[in-house]
């Protein structure tokens, strides 16, 4: 639907989200605590998001975030609140205090987008959030 509305000049951005080392997590605390982490994640970032926006779960430790009307610049300043979050609220879990961190990676919707399919946007943002897995970790990449 945002995409549809992109051909009438209403825009919107992607933010692909990416829990670092989650793997480790698992592996060391076990999936209960994985699981917990998600949910950490989902509630800590909620608050940066308004009704409009919609936040996915991808698969695995990813997830999607749809911002309508949100240029680059707007989507930079929310995933770097989201980073911020995640990064200052580490999982307590049993009597551990479990550093979290995340990669963020963001695109926008351009004009020319309208005649393409949404597919290309995503693509964009998952290239974003590579970048900022490469760039190594817990940062926000357009």
């Amino acid at each position: 639907a945002a995409h549809a509305r992109l051909k009438r000049g209403h825009g919107y951005a992607l933010v692909m989200i990416d829990m670092d080392r989650f793997k480790q997590l698992n592996d060391t605390l076990g999936h209960a605590a994985g699981d917990a982490a998600l949910r950490q994640l989902v509630q800590v970032v909620s608050p940066c998001l308004r009704e409009v926006d919609r936040l996915a779960r991808m698969g695995g430790e990813e997830f999607c975030v749809l911002l309508p009307d949100t240029d680059l610049a707007g989507a930079a300043l929310v995933a770097e609140r989201m980073r911020m979050l995640v990064d200052s609220t580490p999982l307590q879990w049993q009597d551990l205090d479990w550093p979290l961190t995340a990669s963020l990676g963001i695109a926008e919707a351009r004009p020319e987008d309208a005649e393409l399919a949404a597919d290309l946007v995503l693509a964009r943002a998952d290239a974003a959030l590579y970048r900022a897995k490469a760039q190594g970790r817990n940062v926000v990449q357009p």
